[in-house]
């Protein structure tokens, strides 16, 4: 099923949008009007449409989708599904259905918090022509308890990437809910198969490997922490395989785009560090499957495991250190706390 504007009116004269927003969602029934909303509040002096890639919902996110649809026919494109295509292929679709010189994209439970979010980033790439891609701050909102986290780049919550090696050592977030980036730059032209764990992470590396990225330090956008959503996830077998996904991009594109073997070496370690952690602080019985089906087919680099004998040469002199310091205490406190007394006392002398 496809609904579209109807077609006197789709891009005609004036009304051919500068800019599109792609909003991609499934099963969002408590979020997707909020999202759409905060989309038409912007406040713009160029035309823009909102093309909407729904994926075959099971619960009311299509109806609401239409009903603004039809309250905003000259505004928003409805693209609906007979089935559900799976993430990858809905996100490709929906950007193909794009027709703005640039495009900005969001998640249907996201939301944007800047009004002018969308002028701001088009007057910068207007003024900075050699820029594919500009992307701002966020906030995190954790939905079950209510916490905020603000600007989570500004305030160091999360690291922000320089660049495309540092993003590559960390597995970075680059706030793909505050992209805008030309449509000649658009993923659609760049290589991304079915079963991509991370789409963004991907598309973003092989962006910035060969143009240019920028970022504006203001927070535009809320990013909501859902149990199911990918980076909060309950279900250990969904989110380990999520990591495995994203550390074969990383080793993928490791090995194509950095040119020393050294470098190409630490990134590769750094992403098996980050799995590893992730695999220690699971529960026995979740190690044990996880162990077999990826630790016992691996050949790991060398300074994985130096690494690691380090960690523990750290782990254990810092045990050592707070055992000492415990000790102190065990006679120390309890000394200086008789020497204050004494002198509450009016420096008595002591007792024979």
């Amino acid at each position: 099923m496809l609904m579209r504007r109807p077609p006197e009116k789709h891009h005609t004269g004036a009304e051919t949008p500068t800019v599109s927003v792609a909003i991609f969602t499934y099963n969002q029934e408590e979020y997707i009007e909020e999202c759409i909303n905060s989309v038409l509040a912007q406040q713009c002096s160029f035309p823009f449409e909102i093309i909407i890639g729904e994926d075959a919902s099971t619960d009311r996110t299509l109806s609401i989708c239409q009903d603004l649809q039809a309250k905003h026919p000259d505004k928003i494109t409805v693209i609906g599904r007979q089935k559900n295509v799976g993430l990858i292929e809905n996100y490709r679709d929906t950007l193909a259905h794009c027709s703005g010189r640039y495009i900005a994209q969001i998640a249907g439970d996201d939301y944007f918090t800047d009004s002018l979010k969308l002028q701001k980033q088009f007057d910068y790439l207007e003024a900075h022509p050699d820029t594919a891609l500009i992307y701002t701050d966020c906030d995190f909102l954790y939905q079950e308890t209510g916490l905020l986290q603000p600007a989570v780049f500004e305030n160091k919550t999360l690291d922000r990437p320089q660049n495309m090696e540092r993003l590559l050592a960390t597995g970075g977030f680059l706030a793909p809910l505050t992209w805008m980036y030309r449509s000649e730059c658009s993923p659609l032209h760049y290589p991304l198969s079915p079963d991509c764990a991370d789409e963004s992470y991907a598309y973003l590396v092989d962006l910035w490997h060969e143009k240019k990225i920028d970022y504006l330090p203001v927070s535009t956008a809320v990013r909501r922490m859902l149990p199911t959503s990918i980076s909060n996830n309950t279900d250990t077998h969904k989110i380990w395989r999520y990591h495995v996904g994203v550390h074969h991009i990383t080793k993928e594109k490791a090995t194509a785009y950095l040119t020393e073997p050294q470098k190409i070496s630490e990134v590769i370690t750094q992403s098996y560090l980050r799995l590893y952690h992730f695999f220690a602080a699971q529960k026995e019985e979740d190690r044990g499957w996880m162990a077999s089906e990826f630790w016992s087919q691996q050949t790991l680099p060398a300074p994985f495991f130096e690494h690691q004998i380090r960690q523990q040469q750290i782990a254990h002199e810092e045990i050592q250190r707070l055992r000492h310091k415990i000790e102190r205490k065990r006679w120390w406190k309890p000394f200086t706390n008789f020497l204050k007394s004494r002198m509450r006392a009016g420096n008595a002398p002591l007792e024979k």
